[in-house]
């Protein structure tokens, strides 16, 4: 049976471009066509203070990736930025496991941010390979990259709740750019 924890090691964080999977790709392809969008935010610096908009909103488009335990679990992932506010709001949707079978549920975000600096929680349920998780209110933190905050970078941690394997270790990322 396969566990399925939602993570991704830093150095193969996901990013990508949405759509990919609601077109019918499978992990390996999503997984690869993640990585140039990867290397694109993580050459970006963090926003300066001073390059942030403080006006309008902003539509950030990409991967999130989850999985301490195989299969991985990889799902697109669309954000929402209120620069008026300070606030994001976004969801991580057509999830797809290591194992390329379709991942019911889905996640959702909320946040807040001052400057370039972001907080806020990644809550989400679904089931994977039979067994079903629960994630509530676990913790997020991440920062907006490159001129004028173009891309955003993510990280998950905390728990998540899984009916076969009980508590269990939440750590995964999630890169976009609008």
């Amino acid at each position: 049976m396969a566990r399925f924890v939602f993570a991704v090691p830093a150095s193969i964080a996901l990013a990508g471009c949405g759509g990919l999977l609601d077109d019918g790709a499978g992990f390996e392809e999503a997984f690869a066509a993640s990585i140039d969008l990867f290397d694109e935010v993580s050459a970006l610096s963090k926003t300066e203070v001073s390059d942030m908009p403080t006006t309008d909103t902003a539509t950030y488009r990409g991967w999130a990736g989850f999985g301490s335990f195989n299969p991985l679990v990889l799902g697109e992932m669309t954000v929402e930025a209120d620069f008026d506010g300070g606030t994001l709001d976004g969801d991580i949707s057509n999830l797809v496991n290591g194992d390329d079978e379709a991942v019911s549920g889905g996640g959702t975000i909320t946040g807040t941010f001052v400057g370039a600096d972001i907080s806020g929680v990644l809550n989400g349920s679904g089931t994977s390979d039979g067994d079903t998780f629960t994630i509530t209110d676990q913790p997020m933190t991440g920062e907006f990259r490159g001129d004028a905050a173009e891309a955003m970078l993510l990280v998950f941690s905390g728990t998540v709740d899984s009916d076969d394997f009980g508590p269990l270790p939440l750590a995964g990322e999630g890169y976009g750019t609008r």
